[in-house]
């Protein structure tokens, strides 16, 4: 792969290399490589990567983790901006030797890894330039809990003062609940903590972040929010698979800023008393409610009802009146222009906040 790349011509910004070979050392499917290939010097020296994308893909036979126990990280990868790493197709978690070596990077802006076991990080990381991180469905040494005390921890985060993004999706453990991050990550912006098992309270730390403009905390064991500066700046707020029966009192009074929200899969019904709190003059930019109904076609006008269906009728009939409640207040906040309640699709794990023309 080095070779190819060396051989690249000056015009070149892309390449696509797709791999299939008999031994793990080439185990490596390059999705995507964005070169900057009219910086190569002239005596064909490697073109710095921009991005590149990499997955490794499982087969039969492969899904013992010892197996993967020696495949490194291709060293191209150290010298990218973007780094996007993902293992598919397999039953287990798969270890990627030389992930450490990334966050030490000084010239890696972007880093999502997903179904990895991660290196320990170093404990000194010199200059490092990383804005976001997306860390899905990771660990390290065999246990998902290390992960918070490694890559996740005060030591490594707050050496990565830098993070406006930080992804912690499916991690089989929910976050310390002392853990600092306004202190830590002081220009965080977007965060996301969805399906962190055993998340029943938002940690006082992030309560404290003062930046937030996207907050995602779906799939979790939440029921209420509660009060802090993070809800100020929020525009996007994803609420959805938690088991919320009324809405959160401290939204009409802290997050004044806040544009669209996602209550898909919560336990709001059409009677609870809390819905008029979408009406509120306190949110005067709410414009978007999404209430994903798993019936609903993607154009939003099919059903599909069936003896197999999770979903019988009296299910969808109370969908249905949660959003004509819900249709009714947003009206009733802006008659001139009402809000849209978006039952087609949700919130989810997007890097900036989706709406629908309205």
């Amino acid at each position: 792969m080095a070779a190819v790349l060396t051989a690249v011509p000056p015009h070149l910004r892309e390449l696509s290399v797709s791999v299939d070979p008999p031994d793990l050392a080439c185990a490596w499917r390059w999705r995507c490589a964005t070169l900057d290939a009219a910086a190569a010097e002239a005596s064909g020296a490697l073109p710095p990567l921009q991005a590149l994308q990499l997955q490794l893909e499982g087969r039969h036979g492969w899904d013992a983790p010892s197996a993967w126990q020696h495949l490194p990280l291709p060293a191209v990868a150290l010298a990218a901006e973007e780094v996007e790493v993902e293992a598919i197709g397999a039953a287990a978690i798969m270890p990627l030797a030389g992930s450490a070596a990334l966050l030490g990077s000084t010239r890696l802006r972007r880093l999502p890894l997903a179904r990895l076991q991660l290196d320990a990080p170093p404990a000194v990381l010199v200059r490092a330039a990383l804005r976001s991180l997306d860390l899905v469905e990771c660990q390290t040494d065999h246990a998902p809990a290390n992960l918070w005390n490694a890559w996740c921890g005060a030591e490594t985060l707050g050496q990565l003062s830098r993070l406006t993004r930080l992804v912690l999706v499916h991690f089989f453990c929910a976050p310390p609940a002392d853990f600092d991050y306004a202190r830590c990550l002081p220009q965080l912006r977007e965060l996301w903590l969805g399906a962190l098992e055993g998340l029943t309270s938002l940690p006082e730390g992030i309560r404290a972040l003062q930046h937030l403009t996207m907050l995602d905390l779906s799939c979790n064991e939440l029921a209420a929010l509660p009060e802090g500066p993070y809800l100020s700046r929020l525009r996007g707020l994803n609420l959805a698979g938690n088991p919320i029966w009324r809405l959160p009192a401290v939204l009409s009074t802290g997050a004044t800023a806040l544009e669209v929200l996602d209550l898909s899969g919560t336990r709001l019904t059409a009677r609870s008393t809390s819905l008029p709190l979408l009406a509120q003059a306190s949110m005067p930019r709410l414009h978007t409610v999404h209430y994903h109904v798993e019936a609903c076609g993607e154009a939003g006008n099919e059903w599909e009802v069936d003896d197999d269906s999770s979903h019988n009728l009296e299910d969808i009939q109370d969908a249905l009146n949660v959003v004509t409640a819900m249709q009714r207040e947003l009206g009733r906040r802006r008659p001139s222009r009402p809000g849209v309640v978006d039952l087609s699709r949700r919130l989810d794990f997007v890097p900036a906040c989706r709406t629908v023309d309205h």
